[in-house]
């Protein structure tokens, strides 16, 4: 059985953001397997509230399995950025790749993270290419880890049904390691030009 959860919360000037994830394992709209799941997310933002800026807040986790209706929904208060000063554009991202048991292209995941004071971009290079700073960077590094490794709940790369692709009911895999991208990234385009720098996990 595969649940998601969706976290989402603000950013700058009101923007939302939203981050979805897929879990392994019993599930119940009470408690179950969904208690884990939400507390270990809450301390993945959690542990990243000392490096986002004071505009980024974690507002809402809601559950459901996959396919179906949310049955669950907590309110979060209490886990909001805390670094003061100009912030970087709302769709200025920090990448995070997850890879699991499946090393195919379906085995692997993304997760987009925004919400980063000016300061967690440095310069690089002849032409000044913005990178992501290694604290940052280390601070997301040690955050994913700590997810993976939890015992509360196991993080799973989900793939969506694709019948001709032998998936007609789709499938997890579950999450091994990953990197951390030290380009900037958007889920509009992707940076081809900022040399590619990875800090795994």
């Amino acid at each position: 059985m595969t649940f998601r959860v969706v976290a989402s919360g603000r950013m700058g000037g009101g923007e939302q953001w939203q981050n979805v994830w897929h879990f392994t394992g019993a599930w119940d709209d009470d408690s179950g397997g969904s208690d884990g799941a939400f507390g270990d997310l809450t301390d993945f933002y959690d542990s990243l509230t000392d490096r986002l800026y004071d505009g980024w807040h974690l507002d809402r986790l809601a559950a459901g399995d996959v396919g179906e209706a949310t049955t669950r929904e907590d309110l979060v208060t209490g886990v909001d950025g805390t670094v003061t000063g100009a912030p970087m554009p709302n769709d200025c991202s920090v990448l995070v790749v997850w890879l699991s048991t499946n090393p195919s292209r379906t085995g692997r995941g993304r997760t987009f993270l925004g919400g980063w004071p000016i300061n967690a971009c440095v310069a690089n290079g002849t032409k000044g290419a913005g990178i992501v700073d290694g604290g940052p960077v280390g601070g997301v590094h040690d955050a994913a880890a700590a997810l993976i490794s939890s015992s509360d709940s196991e993080l799973v790369v989900w793939s969506r049904p694709n019948p001709d692709a032998g998936r007609p009911s789709g499938s997890q895999s579950v999450v091994t390691g990953g990197y951390v991208s030290r380009r900037w990234s958007t889920q509009r385009r992707r940076d081809l030009e900022t040399p590619r720098s990875v800090v795994t996990f």
